[in-house]
């Protein structure tokens, strides 16, 4: 846990197409995220969102971040402190819009006009003041849609309020509960890509090259795993050696 060691583990297809998606977005597309965080399951979800952070400030894109859980953006100051920012500038590349509740409903609003459920940014900026914003206002002015460590119906919401009716491409950094419901979306297609708890988490990680939370708990998992496999063969190998006498 202190130290990981990073061991290889299998990456599934569904975690490598959201990674792969990102990676192809041309630079300066504009990606909306449903920040929507709970403290309760975090753990869960902490090493994908921290991945998709990294990856995400180091392109070239322009990020707009709002959140739906009352946690958020306490949760999101701590993954922060692990992203380069570089040359990225706030308010020109990048903002952050406060919380807000409504669930579904929010998110529907919010596809058909930001202005109609926003009038500043999370530091009370009004919107119109914000460079970023001048030219974004709906669904359609991005490129993708990301939730990030959903514990609700924010996942599907985001397919049914922005993908379906507007076009507009949706993954997702979830927890393992709602990692199910994304399934059938994303063979059909209205789901880009997904990562499926902490498991996802650790894969995400290794795409990324940068070990968190996930590959620590993973390393743990599959050092155990290789513990039992050894007791087994000693076991085995001293039955036979009692056998054999």
């Amino acid at each position: 846990m202190i130290f990981p060691f990073g061991l290889p583990i299998e990456i599934s297809d569904a975690t490598r197409d959201l990674y792969n998606f990102i990676e192809k977005l041309p630079a300066g597309s504009n990606v909306a995220i449903n920040f929507c965080a709970y403290a309760g399951m975090y753990p869960d979800a902490q090493a994908a969102t921290r991945a998709g952070l990294i990856q995400l400030f180091k392109k070239p894109l322009n990020i707009v971040l709002w959140h739906s859980s009352p946690d958020g953006p306490m949760l999101l100051d701590k993954e922060l402190k692990y992203v380069n920012f570089g040359s990225r500038v706030y308010g020109q590349d990048y903002v952050f819009l406060p919380y807000v509740g409504g669930d579904e409903a929010t998110v529907a609003a919010i596809a058909e006009n930001i202005r109609g459920i926003f009038s500043a940014d999370a530091k009370g900026t009004p919107l119109n003041d914000i460079p970023l914003l001048k030219n974004i206002n709906k669904a359609e002015d991005f490129s993708l849609i990301l939730t990030m460590a959903n514990a609700g119906i924010a996942d599907v919401a985001v397919i049914r309020q922005w993908t379906i009716p507007h076009g507009v491409p949706a993954g997702a950094f979830t927890i393992s509960i709602c990692y199910p419901d994304l399934i059938p979306y994303w063979k059909a297609g209205s789901e880009v890509g997904m990562t499926n708890g902490l498991r996802g988490g650790a894969e995400y990680e290794l795409l990324v090259g940068s070990p968190g939370p996930g590959l620590k708990q993973t390393d743990v998992l599959s050092l155990c795993s290789l513990l039992y496999v050894a007791l087994i063969l000693i076991g085995n190998v001293d039955v036979l050696r009692r056998f054999t006498k």
